[in-house]
């Protein structure tokens, strides 16, 4: 399996997670159509001028420069008003958009396969640190993305972006992952630092793709929950149903009803898949 690194220029975050990935390995210089590579035997890191986030149809200009990719990992910062020491995973899409060509929403390919392995990587890397480890609701872009991708992110500010060893752990984590075989799930509910998914990819032997906090489910409608179900590969739906009202979870329910796929919460989960 060949992974493609993203970082960016612009990002104090990724440029510190690329500084430690070229470090630690010996790489040979190359270049792409958006500018300077560096690659090795399974990882090949792109470099962009501009933020991560409008990243859109990335995988076709690697393609176009001849390389042959399995998976995506943007290297990037986490921005948030808390200013707390965070590592963050979460994959990419957007419920609520003008633009993609007029669609009224847009998913990236997620690698829920692969989320699990870096997220129980950063907690093993992290523990004696200062950093706590999360998973994110889907959110942002780049949303047109048709290979598998995932955010590996530093937070929250310019502080905790430059920190080295920070840099250091994120690096060490995409490099020594590999690709998994887990039970997915699509998660709905909790608050947008998704605390049950984040628990259940610690101590129980699924992994998630797309996950829509609370906020997003008025959002949903039976298209974005299909597609989200498509692209991650799905097993089942995972329900936050403490986190959500009667009529939300009902309307949730009556959808993955119609669709015939399975409705999990916690403690199903912990039972079926220790």
């Amino acid at each position: 399996m060949t992974i493609g690194i993203i970082c960016s220029k612009e990002d104090l975050a990724s440029q510190n997670i690329k500084k430690h990935l070229i470090s630690s390995l010996n790489w040979y210089e190359d270049e792409w159509i958006g500018g300077s590579a560096w690659r090795r035997e399974d990882f090949i890191i792109f470099e962009v001028d501009s933020p991560l986030i409008y990243q859109d149809y990335v995988d076709r200009k690697i393609i176009e420069s001849g390389y042959n990719i399995d998976g995506i990992v943007f290297a990037s910062r986490h921005r948030s008003a808390d200013g707390r020491k965070i590592f963050t995973v979460h994959f990419t899409g957007n419920l609520r958009t003008a633009d993609y060509g007029g669609k009224p929403f847009s998913l990236a390919e997620p690698f829920p396969q692969l989320l699990k392995p870096i997220f129980l990587a950063l907690k093993r890397k992290s523990a004696r640190t200062e950093f706590q480890v999360v998973m994110e609701a889907t959110h942002h872009g780049p949303s047109e993305i048709k290979i598998p991708s995932i955010f590996v992110e530093i937070g929250s500010s310019e502080s905790e972006w430059m920190i080295p060893e920070a840099g250091k752990i994120i690096s060490e984590a995409i490099l020594e992952t590999r690709n998994g075989d887990y039970p997915v799930a699509v998660g709905i509910g909790g608050t947008h630092y998704m605390p049950r998914q984040t628990e259940l990819l610690e101590v129980s032997g699924i992994t998630f793709g797309h996950c829509f906090a609370k906020y997003a489910v008025d959002d949903l409608n039976e298209g974005i929950l299909s597609l989200a179900i498509e692209k991650s590969d799905a097993d089942f739906i995972f329900l936050d149903k403490k986190s959500l009202k009667s009529t939300q979870r009902k309307f949730i329910m009556g959808m993955a009803d119609d669709m015939g796929i399975r409705v999990l919460d916690s403690r199903d989960i912990k039972q079926k898949f220790p």
